[in-house]
């Protein structure tokens, strides 16, 4: 069995790519101009998810423009999905911490640097919110706001918001995961950081909002999200009596 990286860097940059060949390397520029101002140490791992557009070709030229620059490119010859490529991306980080940052480049520099500083704290996960949730389409917030409601009701915890980019210590994940790779991954691993009595912080946060199409609401995300309703609720049923 292959040996866990040594995590002796401050935090991991997972980024996911699929067809973000217009946004991936805004992302990398947005990541330097933070790390630039900051004492932390840290690495970039980017996985292309089998896009068909001209990214991979992208993170290829940066990565030449940049040879002295922490990133690393894996490219899947077929798309494997956020969830699979995000706890399969933390077996591998180096960082202590580890934090998702999407490829096309929707959050802020400003929400970045704040992430990044929680890295000295002894939190073990920092969990966003959107100061701006109105900014997107009403389906959109509904969406957002029925799969809240129901988390909350399911869980029995009252956080704000459990699909944003989570800054999570990097073992934690390895220790709290469960079987699923689909939409919910976040909140199940938000909720089972929560029964581990884990320290935490919610944060608001700002973010860019991009116009094309989202994948969240696909029958197969649809049907995933059913089975985390389910898994959450069999854990709040077996977790110990107060």
């Amino acid at each position: 069995m292959e040996a866990p990286p040594v995590r002796n860097l401050d935090i991991t940059f997972f980024i996911p790519c699929r067809n973000e060949e217009r946004f991936i390397c805004a992302t990398f520029d947005c990541i330097l101009q933070v790390m630039s101002t900051l004492p932390q140490s840290y690495e970039m791992i980017v996985v292309d998810d089998g896009s068909s557009d001209h990214a991979v070709e992208r993170i290829q030229g940066y990565i030449r423009l940049h040879p002295t620059l922490p990133i690393k490119l894996i490219a899947n010859p077929r798309t494997l999905g956020l969830g699979h490529n995000y706890l399969k991306t933390a077996d591998l980080a180096r960082g202590r911490y580890y934090l998702c940052v999407n490829g096309d480049n929707d959050l802020t520099p400003q929400s970045l640097k704040e992430f990044v500083t929680y890295t000295t704290s002894e939190y073990d996960m920092v969990i966003p919110y959107l100061y701006h949730m109105s900014r997107r389409p009403l389906f959109r917030q509904l969406v957002s706001l029925s799969f809240t409601f129901f988390m909350r009701m399911i869980s029995g915890y009252q956080i704000t918001y459990f699909n944003g980019p989570v800054l999570h210590k990097t073992d934690n994940i390895i220790r709290w995961r469960s079987n699923t790779t689909g939409f919910a991954y976040s909140a199940e691993l938000i909720i089972r950081g929560l029964q581990d009595k884990a320290r935490h912080k919610e944060i608001g946060i700002h973010t860019v909002y991009h116009t094309e199409s989202s994948s969240a609401f696909r029958l197969r995300n649809f049907l995933s999200v059913t089975k985390s309703f389910l898994r959450v609720l069999t854990w709040r049923s077996q977790a110990p009596r107060p």
